[in-house]
């Protein structure tokens, strides 16, 4: 995921844009699966 596509991603979800940032750092795989799960929970 190169830097447009996280500003994408954090305009798309907002704030919790940042929360999916620091997910993705940690888990380093799929960060996208990770927004689908937090917008179902």
């Amino acid at each position: 995921m190169n830097f447009d596509s996280i500003c994408q991603a954090m305009n798309d979800i907002g704030m919790d844009g940042i929360i999916l940032l620091e997910t993705s750092r940690e888990a380093k795989e799929k960060p996208f699966e990770v927004k689908t799960k937090k917008s179902r929970s």
